[in-house]
């Protein structure tokens, strides 16, 4: 009876034994597998994070670089922007000789707008010649405030023929569309074209005269200066 107790416990004993390194086994086997859910969670977190903070610095980058290139009152591009990109153009013309034709308008008596109507209508003027320019030239032209109420259309492609035309479309239609409360308004055109060894200053300058010509000459009108 011993013997078989004896036995009987040792062979309880094993499969005790046994029985608690299975379950150590199983313990270390969970233990990994929650350890691998608990990285690859966290992976997955520090993944979505850095992806939306980055989605979040790009679009601040995209705001701060909206705000530096573009006039605050007309959303449109401003002088500075609009000099680095006749830079750009003025480069490409060492490389490729295309025409490159440059408009400057004005709005004629703009300060008898402001005088007789405020400033808050001069800025809703200022305002609507700018939009209404923009949605009437092409989305490879550049339109600029270039400062007070004259603005810069740079036309890649074109030759000067072509951008006369362009301005004159553009005289009729000002011409023709109302800005309550100001009943009529009209804008004067400088036009010119690249010629060798322009620099911004050169094509801005001749543009400038054909614009000051169309003022002295009777305003509402456009004229080429080559």
């Amino acid at each position: 009876m011993k013997l078989y107790e004896a036995v009987n416990n040792a062979m309880n004993a094993e499969e005790k034994e046994r029985e608690t390194q299975l379950m150590l086994i199983a313990l270390e086997a969970l233990a990994e597998e929650t350890d691998y859910r608990l990285h690859k969670e966290l992976m997955i977190n520090m993944t979505n994070l850095y992806l939306e903070t980055n989605q979040k610095l790009i679009k601040t980058l995209e705001k701060v670089e909206r705000l530096a290139n573009t006039d605050h009152l007309t959303q449109i591009y401003n002088r500075v922007f609009f000099s680095q990109v006749v830079a750009y153009e003025l480069e490409k013309q060492s490389r490729i000789t295309m025409p490159l034709s440059l408009i400057m308008l004005d709005i004629d008596h703009f300060k008898h707008v402001n005088d007789t109507f405020g400033h808050n209508v001069g800025d809703e003027v200022l305002k609507g010649i700018s939009s209404l320019v923009n949605n009437n030239i092409r989305k490879t032209d550049t339109l600029a405030r270039w400062g007070g109420e004259e603005f810069v259309i740079l036309m890649p492609n074109t030759a000067i023929e072509n951008a006369l035309l362009v301005a004159e479309n553009l005289r009729l239609l000002i011409e023709q569309t109302a800005m309550p409360p100001v009943a009529k308004l009209t804008c004067s055109f400088g036009v010119t074209q690249y010629i060798d060894d322009d620099d911004i200053g050169s094509l801005v300058k001749r543009a400038d005269e054909g614009l000051y010509t169309a003022k002295e000459t009777g305003r509402n009108k456009v004229c080429s200066n080559l």
